[in-house]
């Protein structure tokens, strides 16, 4: 028993760490997908400013020589965040915008207006990473890094427009702090929703573990009951059987009339155990979902009073009244297994009415269904106690039962025969005294193998 609570908690184990890292794997994944997708929403419309502006660039670039030096417009300006680098064909620089040596961060605010600055501080600041071009490269996110961090988004492309035959490549620049800034709130955002969903996969894990294993708890424990169970109520008559025979051979002597109570005591137990091992073999065969219908089409109320013929003599004998009524009704079901319910309600109902009372058996149909009742005017059933009749081994009155012959597996078979037809069995008081069975079950519906 140990071992298999050992079992169960290690399979509990198993399962929380299979669903936490499945968690995990997900929002990794999932952590992914909406990196990227931030990043596309992010920079989509940064690469379509440039890509306009590069359309507009190519257009309207003039090439134009003013005293002696060579100069270039771009005219109109449509889009004021974006800076220019121009190279010539050996790759340096033919033109800039000034305004870009403001974020190398060397010189002071305004560096690019002073009028006194010198051609070799402006050779200086141009061998700066940002002013490189590389033809390989299209789009790319480029940094400048000083007291503070600049971050631009740079499209390089190659150029050869008539207008302006000195430039042959061109570099756009556009700065996107803002949305990088935005792009990692929203990432941090995320990491921090994604801790909290660890903390809930990890909760949801135990939660879900604890699902999963409950069947198995309960499986688990109803076999320790049933085993438990079992093996009391087949010491008893082993025993009684033991110590009869042990009689016997004590009395060797005697002939077989002489002896014959004990072996009629030993046999009553013996046919007592094999019934016993019959209704523990159905039980485990329904658990284990090995117990097969075989289906045929019969009279249900036929089959009812062909049942009830021996119970009627017994009830006479026992000055009972045994009474069965209907209507004739043909059903699809399984008879050889609807004869052991019958047997087994029509039992129960007369080992539990005096002498005077009734039994009633009555049929009736309702649509697609039949209606069983089952109903005496004996003692009843305890409120208490009805939650547990269907129960394995739950006898009400365990002293009475063993008197009558009972193991308390009866109404737990007969309740696994109604659920193998998809059908339902309820128990109710019986009116004005006793207790009433009512059997539910499906009439002509084709049940599927389960």
């Amino acid at each position: 028993m140990k071992n298999d609570k050992k079992k169960v908690r290690h399979q509990q184990n198993r399962i929380i760490l299979i669903h936490f890292l499945s968690f995990v794997l997900f929002f990794i994944i999932l952590g992914f997908f909406i990196f990227g997708l931030v990043h596309i929403f992010f920079f989509k419309e940064v690469n379509k400013e440039l890509f306009e502006f590069k359309d507009t660039l190519e257009e309207n670039i003039v090439e134009y020589e003013s005293e002696g030096k060579r100069y270039v417009s771009i005219n109109p300006r449509l889009n004021a965040r974006i800076f220019v680098i121009l190279y010539q064909e050996d790759g340096t620089v033919f033109a800039f915008d000034r305004n870009l040596l403001n974020f190398l961060g060397k010189h002071l605010e305004g560096f690019h207006n002073n009028p006194e600055i010198k051609d070799e501080d402006i050779s200086e600041n141009l061998k700066h990473d940002i002013f490189q071009y590389n033809p390989g490269m299209i789009f790319n996110l480029e940094k400048v890094s000083d007291k503070e961090v600049y971050h631009f988004q740079t499209f390089s492309f190659a150029l050869d427009r008539e207008a302006a035959p000195s430039v042959k490549a061109c570099k756009l620049l556009i700065m996107v702090n803002g949305e990088l800034e935005s792009r990692n709130l929203v990432i941090r955002v995320y990491f921090l929703a994604s801790f909290l969903m660890f903390i809930f996969a990890f909760v949801a894990s135990l939660l879900l573990s604890k699902m999963s294993i409950k069947p198995i708890k309960a499986a688990l424990d109803k076999q320790l009951v049933f085993v438990s169970d079992a093996s009391h109520e087949l010491r008893t008559p082993l025993a009684i059987v033991r110590n009869r025979l042990e009689n016997i051979l004590t009395k060797s002597n005697k002939t077989v009339y002489e002896v014959s109570d004990d072996i009629a005591v030993s046999l009553k137990e013996i046919t007592r155990l094999s019934k016993l091992t019959s209704d523990l073999l159905t039980l485990a065969h329904s658990d284990n979902e090995r117990l097969q219908l075989k289906m045929d089409e019969f009279d249900l109320l036929e089959l009812i009073k062909d049942v009830a013929v021996p119970f009627s003599e017994m009830a006479e004998i026992q000055n009972k009244n045994f009474l069965v009524a209907g209507e004739k009704c043909v059903i699809i079901a399984d008879k050889e297994k609807i004869s052991q319910l019958l047997i087994i309600l029509f039992d129960n109902a007369l080992k539990y009415t005096a002498e005077k009372e009734d039994i009633e058996i009555s049929l009736t149909q309702n649509g697609n269904e039949v209606h069983l009742d089952i109903a005496d005017t004996g003692v009843g059933i305890a409120d208490e106690v009805k939650p547990f009749v269907f129960e394995r081994f739950f006898r009400a009155d365990k002293a009475r039962s063993r008197e009558t012959g009972g193991n308390g597996l009866g109404l737990s078979i007969a309740k696994t025969i109604v659920q193998l037809h998809r059908g339902n069995i309820f128990l109710a008081d019986n009116s004005p005294s006793g207790t009433k069975f009512t059997v539910i079950l499906p009439k002509n519906r084709k049940l599927e193998k389960k």
